[in-house]
């Protein structure tokens, strides 16, 4: 999944799709007997690119999100501190701080 969220390329994200299906019996029925499996489904689920410059990053990295990956970003519009994606889909380029905290604390607690 971090592959998938870094290089374009969808052969990354079929693959960690058909690893998840063809363990998802042993994920539903012993949930506790693979816990690198549910955490790899979480990331299937939840996977996040934070796209920002290198200064933001690393204002960044001192929390802890749990299925995101950061990108730096040398070429972003004018105005733009950074860009949340979430999966395959970018939401609205972050003008502030505050926005890009917002965005990325949003993707980390969907359900």
């Amino acid at each position: 999944m971090r592959l998938a969220l870094l290089v374009p390329n969808l052969e990354y994200l079929d693959r960690a799709e058909r690893g998840l299906q063809a363990f998802s019996s042993i994920v539903r029925d012993s949930p506790q007997a693979c816990p690198s499996l549910i955490s790899a489904l979480d990331w299937y689920r939840h996977s996040t690119l934070i796209r920002t410059s290198i200064d933001r990053i690393s204002e960044l990295i001192s929390q802890y999100y749990p299925t995101a990956v950061f990108q730096i970003e040398t070429d972003l519009p004018e105005g733009v501190v950074g860009l949340v994606c979430e999966c395959l889909t970018c939401k609205e380029p972050a003008k502030t701080q505050e926005r890009l905290l917002a965005e990325i604390w949003q993707s980390q607690t969907r359900i």
